[in-house]
C-alpha cells in the first residue's frame, strides 16, 4: 500500500500538487514525467512489514517528510475497486486512530475510534465532529458557548478581548509559516521587471501590519524561511531593504517605479486577489494603502479561500496573498517552492538556473552545516530578485477549552486528536 501510494501520487493523471515532494525517492521525477515505468521508483516492499526507500540524494529531513500526507499509504484494494469513491464513508479504510463515519458537505465530518488501530487503548475520545465554521467570530462564540471544544483559528486583533472574556482558551505560538505575496510573472509583464517587484515589496509597512493590525505575536518578515526552522543557518539572509525605515523604503519604491517607467502620469495598475479571512482582509487593505501612497492604482478582489487558491494554481491572478505552512521542519520546504520545476505551487513562476543549482548542490551535501550554507545562498539569491514579498511570520492561533488536555503548543502546529482527552466527558 505504501509503494502503491507513491506510484499513484506520481502518475501524471493523478495531477497531485504535492507530487514534487515524492521526487525525493529515486526516479520520482522521471516517473512523474513518464520517462521511466512506475516500477523504477525507489520504493520497494521487501516483505509485508518492511518498506525500503531509496533516495535521489541525502535527506536528513526524511523523518520529518514522512509525516506529510504525501507519504501516507492508501488501500490499493479499495482504490482499484471503488475509484474516486474510495474516500467516501462506508468505503474509506483508515490505518489511523479514527475511522470516517459520515461526511455531510457544508455541515460536518464525523469520525469514531478505530478499534483496529495499534494503540486504540490509549485513544481517549471515542467520537469527534469537525464543523466548518469559516466566520472566526462565530467560531469564537461557539467555543465560548461550549458548542465547540476547539477551533484552530481566531481573529488576531481579538486576542486581548478573548483573554478577558475567555481566560485560558487562547493559545498562540510562533509557527513554521510565512505570509507573503506572489507576483504573476508569467502573465503580467510589469512583474518580470525586478525593479517593480522590489518597489512593491519594499513599500509594504510590515511593522504596522504585524504589530498594530494583527497584534497576536506575528513578526515582520524580510525573509521567507521563518526563524527557528531546523537545519538552517542562525542568521539567515534578508531582503536588500531590511535595514531601512519605512519612509526610506517608500522613497526607494518611488525611485524604482520611476526607473521602470511608472510615474504619476503613467501609473502602474494592478489587482490583488485574496481569500476572504478576517486577517487577510486587514492585511490587504493596509497593503493597498501602502501601494497607493507610492502612486500605484490597486484594485482588490476577494474570493472564498478554495476559489482563490484554485485561481492561483491556474495563474488567474496578478498579485496573490497567501501563507505557506511548512510541510516538514527544514528550510527546503520553503525554498523548494521556488524551484523552476515545482509546478502549480510556484505561484509566481520564479525560475533561475543558479537557484536550482544551489538547491541541487544542497541536496547532494550530506554535511548539515555545509548544506545549510548552500540553502542560505539560494534564499539570498531569491530575495535579491524579490521573487516574492514576505509580509510576516505567522503565529499558530487556537481556542482550546481548558477541559481539553494533551494540547501542547509546538512550532509545527501538530495536534493529533489521538493525544487529546476531555476532562469530565461522558
Amino acid at each position: 500500500d505504501f509503494v502503491y501510494a507513491y506510484r499513484r501520487i506520481l502518475k501524471p493523471e493523478t495531477a497531485s500538487i504535492y507530487a514534487y515532494l515524492v521526487f525525493l525517492l529515486k526516479n520520482g521525477a522521471a516517473v512523474n514525467a513518464g520517462e521511466v515505468p512506475p516500477e523504477a521508483l525507489g520504493a520497494r516492499a521487501i516483505d509485508p512489514r518492511t518498506l525500503e526507500l531509496t533516495l535521489e540524494h541525502p535527506a536528513p529531513y526524511l523523518p520529518e517528510m514522512l509525516k506529510h500526507l504525501s507519504f501516507f499509504p492508501v488501500p490499493r484494494h479499495v482504490v482499484e475497486e471503488k475509484g474516486d469513491a474510495w474516500v467516501r464513508p462506508g468505503t474509506y479504510v483508515s490505518s489511523g486512530p479514527y475511522q470516517l463515519v459520515s461526511w455531510r458537505l457544508g455541515e460536518y465530518i464525523e469520525v469514531e475510534k478505530n478499534p483496529h488501530f495499534w494503540d486504540a487503548g490509549d485513544v481517549c475520545v471515542d467520537r469527534i465532529r469537525y464543523y466548518p465554521t469559516p466566520d472566526q467570530v462565530t467560531a469564537e462564540r461557539r467555543v465560548a458557548a461550549g458548542e465547540l471544544d476547539i477551533n484552530t483559528a481566531f481573529q488576531s486583533n481579538r486576542l486581548s478581548r478573548i483573554g478577558e472574556a475567555m481566560p485560558g482558551y487562547a493559545r498562540t505560538h510562533i509557527s513554521l509559516a510565512t505570509s507573503y505575496l506572489s507576483f504573476n510573472t508569467r502573465d503580467v509583464a510589469a512583474f518580470r521587471d525586478p525593479r517593480v517587484r522590489k518597489a512593491l515589496s519594499a513599500a509594504i509597512d510590515r511593522e504596522f501590519i504585524a504589530e498594530k493590525l494583527l497584534r497576536a505575536g506575528q513578526v515582520p518578515a524580510f525573509a521567507f524561511v521563518p526563524p527557528g526552522t531546523a537545519n538552517y543557518v542562525e542568521d539567515g539572509p534578508t531582503t536588500s531593504f531590511a535595514d531601512m525605515g519605512f519612509d526610506a523604503r517608500q522613497d526607494l519604491a518611488r525611485r524604482l517605479l520611476a526607473e521602470a517607467g511608472y510615474t504619476p502620469e503613467r501609473p502602474l495598475s494592478i489587482e490583488i486577489k485574496t481569500g476572504n479571512t478576517p486577517d487577510t482582509t486587514l492585511i490587504i487593505q493596509a497593503i493597498q494603502a501602502d501601494w497607493q501612497a507610492i502612486g500605484v492604482d490597486v484594485a482588490l478582489v476577494q474570493n472564498e479561500g478554495q476559489i482563490a487558491f484554485a485561481a492561483y494554481r491556474m495563474r488567474d491572478f496578478e498579485v496573490g496573498a497567501m501563507s505557506w505552512y511548512a510541510d516538514y521542519n527544514d528550510p527546503l520546504t520553503f525554498l523548494e517552492l521556488l524551484k523552476s520545476d515545482t509546478g502549480p505551487q510556484n505561484y509566481g513562476d520564479y525560475s533561475n538556473p543558479r537557484y536550482d543549482a544551489l538547491l541541487a548542490a544542497a541536496n547532494a551535501q550530506p554535511d548539515l552545516e555545509a548544506r545549510a550554507r548552500l540553502l542560505a545562498q539560494a534564499e539570498a539569491l531569491m530575495l535579491s530578485e524579490d521573487a516574492l514579498a514576505p509580509i510576516y511570520f505567522v503565529v499558530n492561533k487556537a481556542l482550546v477549552n481548558p477541559r481539553v488536555t494533551g494540547w501542547v503548543d509546538n512550532i509545527a502546529n501538530f495536534h493529533r486528536a489521538r493525544w487529546l482527552c476531555v476532562e469530565g466527558a461522558e
